[in-house]
């Protein structure tokens, strides 16, 4: 009998002393802010930082990893898991699970849209679309309590306010605090809590679902005690040292009415821990004194090293936010510094093509125009990923013609197509809705990256390009919502199956010889993927290697029409009378810009508009000249010595109180500090970026501002034995021989199909007809300046009208024949 005790006495000291120590295993779920966070790809958030405080106090290592919470909930019922962080208790759950005393109760709550008053309280949710999380307690309590007929399930809650925020789905229930917070990170400005008014005190109050009491604890497996009693006693100690109180202050700054759920904390953990605490005190007495003195003897040594991490921690925040802002500068100062001389280059480049070049002249001046956007192409791509990755990119949402925009990315590739030889399609369904809500310049960025890849990687075949409706149902189709597919395939080299998943990283490409061949940053589509994913959608790629590619942007867009059948194309006249009509102002501007070549591009730009134009090379000098002449427009440039132009256009502002306001529009080759507010705030009222074309300077005055101006465009008349006044007519589209020669070739083919379809309307007597048609032919004669065509289609006109002579119309057809043959004689001699 003594060898046995003596034998169990030992055993029991040996389990005691052991130094093995076991690492227990936990995870936490994704997006369920503050008590989980896992933005930054690390389980954080109040509940991971109290079990981690717990495991510390008690000595007990754990492991962390993230998955979605039916997978973590899984995993710890089956044993895979030892320990979660976050878990509501409830009966069901408590068959399979041991819980700790809570450490926070919460209530559940009802969230919607601020334009949506039809919901006051749980009773009106049945037949509206609620939004719950798979799995999650909120889901469990709306299907015990038939909450709604229509649930509509998410992965994670920032989805669900994601797609309400949208405009999908009616409602969303989900824990007070977590729901408030995710707001807040979100910056969702139109969704609210909803509130309704208690009875007895008349104030509005948050409506609370009856019966959804979640009370968060530590979850085990069921049956293990041992660790559950280790959990239980870290959550004593550290309400009693006042860090669960420093963690909650942490974590929860934006709550406002919490008394009530703090004082219920204390009353649980008074009313449970008491009990366990002294059974607890019996069984780890021999223990506690032992663990006190190995304690006592490490503190000093602990406090020492916490001490010395706490410093270095601070030190390396310093190091991260002076690099961090050292970097912004940098780019700021390089986006200056670059961009400026830019619009030197690529600004002269424009306006010496403009002028009457040999062929060699003009290859040359076009192979220096090229180089110079390549540059600034690959400076973008730089500053745009700074932007992306430091989260400063801001999506604008306007109105936009999705279709026109398509139109114009396939006219800005379609050259480089032209040039390989590569045949270009594109297909638009007619059920996609023709305007959308979305950030065009964006989605154009987007567009013409991965078209312009596909060109480069593409030397034979085709490229086709698809707008369609979208078979993925992540968000639910709408009358205001759709998912559209925009698809774009190619023939070219393909991507060899290993890479595909890494072509959206940073600084990557297929494969090394890749770069070497065709050059680039390996910017491009990672940018594109992150833009992507701040629209809400996603991109797949597909690809055989020596077949082609296929990439297809999913994207969820609010349109506002739908589109029945394609734009037809506009009559020849309203084309033409568009590219004729020129204005020409009649005001004065002042340039304030301290950039010789800059100062002498703009001036090129505005004389030709007709604009008497004023120079200031800093701002000192530009408000001194304002206050000696009235000007009708300002244009300002940002960095200037002596005086800046947010100073210059604030004291502008100042000098004219009570005035007449002139507009600003500020010039700045600083792309990455880009803040339109700011601007307003100093009284500029526009900007454009460096380098800036003349078509955006025109732009943005026809556009925007009501300015002097004289119509000069006059519908001329000549001696009627001119066949073709082509000198007239090359000085009303500025003596721009590309469009010149479009213009004669087009108006060639449509009159050649008038003359087929005015011969049928003749030899049907159909007069009516007959005077349309000419109405038509007579307009476009007129404008490209066809003088005897023209007299001859009044004349036919006066018989149709007047006589109604089917065989003097005849007659006169045969003589526009003859004419028109004389006309393209005459066109064919130059």
């Amino acid at each position: 009998m003594k060898k046995y005790i003596l034998f169990l006495f030992i055993s029991i000291i040996s389990l005691c002393f052991s130094e093995e120590i076991k690492i227990y295993k936990s995870a936490t779920e994704f997006d369920y802010p503050p008590f989980s966070v896992t933005d930054k790809g690390i389980p954080d958030g109040f509940s991971v930082e109290l079990l981690k405080s717990v495991a510390e106090e008690m000595d007990v290592k754990i492991e962390f990893k993230i998955d979605y919470w039916g997978t973590i909930k899984n995993e710890l019922e089956y044993g895979k898991l030892d320990i979660l962080p976050l878990v509501a208790y409830s009966q069901d759950r408590d068959k399979y699970f041991d819980f700790t005393v809570p450490y926070m109760v919460m209530h559940g709550g009802i969230f919607v849209r601020k334009d949506n008053d039809s919901i006051k309280t749980e009773k009106d949710l049945k037949e509206k679309e609620t939004i719950v999380m798979k799995d999650d307690a909120a889901y469990e309590y709306a299907l015990k309590n038939n909450i709604s007929n229509k649930l509509i399930l998410t992965k994670t809650y920032t989805d669900g306010f994601k797609l309400l925020s949208l405009g999908k789905y009616d409602a969303l229930i989900i824990q007070n605090v977590v729901g408030l917070k995710i707001i807040n990170d979100l910056k969702l400005k139109n969704i609210k809590q909803v509130t309704t008014i208690d009875e007895k005190t008349k104030v509005r109050v948050k409506a609370k679902l009856i019966g959804f009491e979640q009370k968060f604890c530590f979850a085990v497996k069921e049956g293990d005690k041992e660790l559950l009693a280790k959990l239980n006693e870290g959550l004593a100690i550290l309400v009693e040292n006042g860090r669960y109180q420093e963690l909650y202050n942490k974590w929860f700054p934006f709550m406002i009415d919490h008394t009530l759920s703090f004082k219920l904390i204390i009353m649980y953990l008074v009313s449970i821990l008491i009990p366990i605490l002294i059974i607890m005190t019996i069984f780890y007495l021999v223990m506690l004194k032992t663990e006190v003195k190995k304690k006592t003897f490490l503190l000093s040594k602990e406090i020492e090293e916490r001490k010395i991490i706490e410093q270095k921690i601070i030190e390396e925040k310093n190091k991260a936010e002076f690099a961090n802002n050292a970097k912004s500068e940098f780019l700021s100062k390089m986006s200056h510094e670059i961009r400026t001389p830019m619009n030197g280059i690529i600004g002269f480049t424009d306006i010496i093509l403009e002028t009457n070049l040999n062929k060699n002249q003009k290859e040359f001046i076009e192979i220096i125009k090229y180089s110079a956007e390549s540059l600034l192409k690959i400076i973008n791509e730089i500053l745009d990923f700074s932007k992306v990755e430091s989260g400063k990119i801001e999506l604008e949402y306007i109105e936009f013609d999705l279709y026109d925009l398509i139109k114009k990315t396939i006219s800005v590739i379609l050259y480089g197509c032209k040039e390989k030889k590569i045949n270009l399609s594109y297909n638009y369904d007619n059920d996609v809705g023709k305007k959308i809500i979305g950030d065009p310049n964006r989605l154009s960025q987007i567009l013409v990256n991965i078209l312009g890849n596909a060109i480069k990687f593409t030397n034979e075949g085709e490229i086709s390009i698809c707008v369609r409706k979208s078979k993925e149902m992540f968000v639910k189709d709408s009358s205001d919502y759709s998912i559209i597919d925009i698809c774009i395939k190619d023939t070219g080299v393909g991507i060899p199956k290993n890479k595909i998943d890494t072509i959206f990283d940073t600084f990557t490409q297929a494969d090394g010889s890749i770069t070497r061949k065709y050059g680039g940053t390996g910017l491009g589509l990672s940018i594109c993927k992150k833009l992507i994913e701040l629209m809400g959608g996603k991109i797949a790629v597909e690809s055989i290697l020596g077949e082609g590619s296929s990439f297809t942007l999913t994207l969820p867009v609010k349109t506002s029409d739908k589109i029945g059948t394609l734009e037809s194309e506009k009559s020849i006249e309203d084309n033409i009378d568009k590219k004729l009509e020129k204005k020409c102002y009649n005001g004065n501007v002042l340039i304030a810009e301290d950039n010789l070549i800059n100062m002498l591009y703009s001036k090129n730009i505005l004389s030709e508009m007709g604009f008497s134009v004023t120079e200031a090379y800093n701002g000192v000098e530009a408000f001194e000249k304002y206050k000696e002449k009235e000007f009708d427009l300002i244009l300002m440039d940002i960095r200037m010595p002596e005086m800046d132009g947010y100073e210059t256009s604030r004291k502008i502002r100042e000098y004219e109180a009570g005035n007449k306001r002139i507009p600003i529009i500020a010039l700045t080759a600083d792309v990455v500090n880009l803040d339109n507010q700011q601007y307003q705030s100093y009284g500029i009222d526009f900007y454009l970026t460096k380098p800036f074309m003349k078509k955006d300077v025109t732009q943005l005055i026809e556009n925007n501002f009501t300015l002097k101006k004289l119509d000069i465009y006059k519908a001329d008349t000549i001696s009627n034995d001119v066949v073709f006044d082509r000198d007239n007519f090359l000085k009303n589209i500025e003596n721009d021989i590309d469009l010149y020669n479009k213009l004669i070739s087009l108006f060639i083919k449509e009159f050649k199909k008038d003359l087929e379809n005015l011969s049928l309307l003749i030899e049907n007597s159909d007069f009516n007809g007959i005077n349309q048609k000419l109405h038509s032919i007579k307009g476009r004669a007129q404008t490209i300046r066809a003088i005897r065509i023209t007299n001859i289609l009044n004349k036919i006109k006066d018989i149709s009208e007047k006589e109604q002579n089917i065989d003097r119309l005849k007659n006169m057809f045969l003589i526009l024949k003859d004419e028109f043959q004389n006309f393209i004689d005459e066109v064919s001699k130059k």
